[in-house]
């Protein structure tokens, strides 16, 4: 049988409050940056597009088919780059929401073995 000191429990819940909130406040901070990312991922699209738009084919001569111009523009160093940053910021957002579940599900887990212990008593 396992036996759990409340005061071990209590000594865990005292510590996790401030832990919690600064998981809360990095994840909310990492999503801003993501946000910020994704305009600027935007941008380059645009301008890259707008200069996609104004070249002509090598094979046919004439400008750029909206399908060219878009496979131009994702195969574009900058753009692959600004994805790439995209992908890195919400890897890192979602890494820290997935410690933040971790922390709300130990604390419903304290909570139910605190109520526990105190129904024992």
């Amino acid at each position: 049988e396992l036996r759990l000191s409340e005061d071990i429990i209590n000594e865990e819940l005292k510590g996790q409050a401030s832990k919690y909130g600064f998981c809360m406040l990095l994840h909310s901070k990492l999503k801003t940056k993501f946000e910020e990312l994704k305009v600027e991922k935007n941008k380059i699209f645009g301008r890259l597009y707008f200069q996609a738009k104004e070249r002509k084919s090598q094979a046919t001569g004439r400008p750029f088919t909206e399908d060219m111009a878009k496979a131009w523009v994702e195969k574009h160093p900058k753009y692959i780059k600004a994805c790439l940053a995209c992908i890195k910021a919400k890897d890192n957002a979602d890494a820290i929401y997935s410690c933040i579940k971790s922390f709300e599900q130990r604390k419903d887990l304290a909570q139910s073995i605190s109520s526990n212990l105190r129904n024992q008593s």
